[in-house]
């Protein structure tokens, strides 16, 4: 595969119509049609916004032989304002129509998208002769790009107002679900210290006492167990004079001689 450039860098050889300007071993491609992101044609001049698309077609129409392959890059001149192409690429061998692309402003000011404005530049290679791949129609190739301005790509590539509004809403999220998390914790944490502050507290005045117990509450403890033991001695005393002691069973008296009955046995 070898560049084609010099004599043999004819567009007359390369290309049907348009007014492709040869750059040493370039071609440069000019706008010939606009349409603007509600897809209708525009006529003259269309004043890009600062993030605003448009799409563009070729003025010039290629008629590549199937030896020749084309390689579509951008023009220097306008990236250094910030105005992108975004399809650039590979133009098949064979290649009988247009070329379109998508323009973008990357920069901050508008700027004026003019017909016959220099857009492209494309670099024609040799080869050995491949299928050719050949383009339907003309009005067919720019009916899609049409369509495409108003069924695929947004007016702008980056809705700013959208993506800000979203932004701001998910970061507020964030910080809402974590601030309930904090004051959770926190609340949790104050908690435990006071808990802990109140324990020790406790064990404190125990140990400065001598013990985990007031001394108060050890003399209404041992109050009451001598109010007890006085009771239970009570008791005891008044059982103990109040019990009769058991009578003495005396045994029955003997039976005396003269007091016998006669025997009633026969005689013998």
């Amino acid at each position: 595969m070898s560049l084609i450039s010099g004599a043999k860098l004819d567009p007359k050889k390369y290309f049907e119509s348009g007014d492709a300007v040869v750059r040493g071993t370039a071609v440069d491609l000019k706008i010939g049609t606009i349409f603007d992101p509600d897809g209708n044609e525009v006529d003259g001049c269309y004043s890009l916004k600062p993030g605003e698309m448009v799409q563009v077609v070729s003025k010039e129409i290629f008629n590549l032989p199937k030896n020749v392959t084309g390689y579509v890059t951008y023009k220097t001149g306008l990236t250094r304002i910030g105005i992108w192409a975004l399809t650039v690429g590979i133009v098949d061998s064979g290649w009988d129509g247009p070329i379109a692309t998508t323009l973008l402003n990357f920069s901050k000011a508008e700027y004026p998208v003019k017909l016959g404005e220099t857009f492209l530049r494309v670099s024609l290679f040799e080869h050995e002769p491949v299928e050719p791949f050949h383009c339907k129609s003309v009005k067919k190739y720019k009916l899609d790009v049409q369509g495409t301005a108003v069924s695929i790509f947004p007016r702008t590539f980056l809705n700013q107002d959208e993506i800000a509004r979203k932004v701001g809403e998910k970061t507020y999220e964030t910080i809402r679900a974590t601030a309930l998390s904090w004051v959770g914790l926190l609340a949790l944490t104050f908690a435990v210290i006071a808990l802990a502050t109140n324990t020790i507290q406790f064990v404190l005045n125990g140990w400065s006492h001598g013990s985990l117990f007031h001394s108060t509450d050890m003399d209404l403890v041992q109050t009451r167990m001598d109010n007890l033991e006085a009771r239970l001695d009570k008791v005891e005393t008044e059982q103990s004079k109040s019990a009769v002691p058991p009578k003495a069973i005396e045994p029955p008296p003997k039976p005396s001689l003269d007091s016998q009955t006669p025997s009633s046995s026969p005689h013998r």
